[in-house]
């Protein structure tokens, strides 16, 4: 190997490692995020869709307390089966701060509601943020109780970890 491509792969190798080790070297720790999450309901539509099943869309404002203090809108779609087992995903556009930082959030929220549980839950991510919450990385699961109807009864627990930078 000449002197030329020693030095070229020496230096792409430094660069390499610098765009790995570079983002995480200013990260701070994993923390505990818990909280409670609850919502209202501003719209949702039932759409059938054949073989006994159904589309669901519709959005609601929701509340954060604990490691999310704030508010949010969340835009959900899904499918409930003919059992009445349910399950989809919202987009959360979060607004308020992260343990006392404050930025905006985009979450993503997925959810399941077997229905023979009294339990509905699933899981979120946290997509992207701005402001003081830019970096700030984070997943987790959350859970609420379901009437006999199998109908969330718009209150969550939500737990999981998360990093801000």
């Amino acid at each position: 190997m000449t002197k030329g491509r020693s030095a070229a792969l020496i230096v792409c190798i430094a660069v390499a490692l610098a765009m790995v080790l570079v983002p995480t070297a200013g990260a701070g720790p994993w923390t505990a995020a818990s909280g409670n999450w609850t919502w209202v309901n501003n719209s949702i539509e039932f759409t059938d869709v054949g073989n006994g099943c159904q589309s669901l869309t519709g959005d609601e404002n929701g509340t954060w307390k604990g490691t999310f203090a704030g508010v949010s809108h969340e835009d959900f779609f899904g499918v409930v089966i003919p059992d009445g087992s349910m399950g989809g995903a919202l987009t959360s556009a979060f607004k308020g701060s992260v343990k006392h930082t404050k930025g905006t959030m985009v979450m993503h929220i997925d959810f399941w509601a077997p229905f023979t549980s009294l339990f509905m839950g699933g899981s979120w991510k946290i997509v992207s943020g701005a402001g003081g919450l830019s970096h700030l990385r984070g997943q987790g699961t959350w859970v609420s109780l379901v009437d006999a109807e199998n109908t969330p009864l718009s209150a969550a627990t939500y737990e999981g970890k998360i990093r801000l930078k």
